[in-house]
């Protein structure tokens, strides 16, 4: 499973808040953030076997 720092956290609790006006806490930061580098890996991965 992927972990997130402490810093990656507060990164995309940054981003989240400056394009959608939304503030996340730690608990959803990491949940939401582990979601999204997990797509983009399964993404990434499909993408090198064509």
């Amino acid at each position: 499973m992927i972990e997130l720092s402490p810093e990656d956290i507060r990164e995309f609790q940054h981003i989240i808040r400056e394009e959608y006006g939304m503030e996340l806490s730690d608990e959803e930061a990491r949940e939401q953030g582990t979601r999204l580098v997990q797509f983009a890996a399964l993404i990434c991965k499909s993408k090198s076997k064509k």
